[in-house]
């Protein structure tokens, strides 16, 4: 199918590559059947039993619900935005989701409205800068851990298990990023890239800053793979570790664990005395 473009966004269902300039992201096949569903239909509802219909046809019997919200979440992710403050993907209580994309250029209404819109932005620019000169802009809190979310090892090395290696990855520094409640600050991608295999945890947390590393394995299984995972402090103190199913017929449900269960993790580093 040929790609779908919105906003500066261009989707290829295909691939499941959503891209705007530089910024890429790889969606899992159902997040992509969601967005591809969502972007034909844009400005309309999609209903949860469509999308239900959609992902998960005849007798199947799973998690409906929380599958759809994954794939939500995964999407909204991607574009940047929340359920709090939607800007494309807006939920419709009770029904489902609407797709909108926002219109690029306000429509003009003579010059004289737009040098007024003008002044009135120079005056409103001119009042923060005197504001800020004797009021200060509210900081965010401190992050109180920093972790660096590694690459699991790859030890089934298959074409299928590299692209969830890539998935997990980029999962879980969303996943983990996106707990701001945690007070948790996730290091960059390509920084924790450039870091050597083999490297100890005390050296990551003093080149990177880290207070954390969180990485695994990938295994083969008969049917799927083995995932380990285990969470250690830059003193090289061991944190949590857990085993996790993931079916190559079907990924989401066994990711879905893992990302829940690192982002509890996190959570509860950050706050131990809750």
């Amino acid at each position: 199918m040929s790609s779908l473009h919105f906003d500066g966004w261009r989707f290829d269902p295909d691939l499941g590559r959503l891209t705007r300039g530089s910024e890429s992201h790889h969606l899992r096949p159902q997040t992509g059947a969601v967005l591809e569903l969502l972007l034909s239909r844009r400005g309309k509802v999609v209903t949860r039993d469509e999308l239900r219909a959609l992902l998960w046809p005849g007798n199947v019997v799973v998690d409906f619900d929380t599958g759809i919200n994954s794939c939500v979440k995964q999407i909204r992710a991607a574009l940047g935005e929340s359920a709090a403050a939607p800007v494309y993907l807006h939920t419709v209580p009770k029904k489902g989701f609407r797709f909108v994309v926002p219109d690029p250029e306000p429509r003009r209404r003579g010059a004289a409205a737009r040098w007024g819109v003008i002044g009135g932005g120079a005056l409103v620019l001119l009042i923060a800068v005197v504001l800020r000169t004797t009021t200060p802009w509210p900081d965010r809190p401190a992050p109180e851990r920093v972790v660096a979310i590694l690459p699991f090892d790859d030890l089934a090395a298959t074409d299928h298990s590299a692209r969830l290696q890539q998935i997990i990855l980029d999962d879980l520094i969303r996943a983990v990023g996106m707990q701001d409640e945690a007070r948790v600050a996730v290091i960059a991608r390509r920084s924790v890239l450039a870091i050597d295999d083999d490297v100890a945890a005390d050296e990551i947390g003093r080149s990177l800053g880290a207070t954390h590393i969180l990485d695994g394995t990938i295994r083969p299984l008969a049917d799927g793979y083995m995932v380990s995972v285990s969470l250690v402090g830059a003193d090289n103190r061991f944190v949590w570790g857990e085993l996790f199913e993931i079916s190559a017929a079907d990924s989401e449900p066994g990711l879905g664990l893992l990302r829940d269960a690192a982002v509890q993790e996190m959570h509860l580093e950050a706050h131990p005395t809750r």
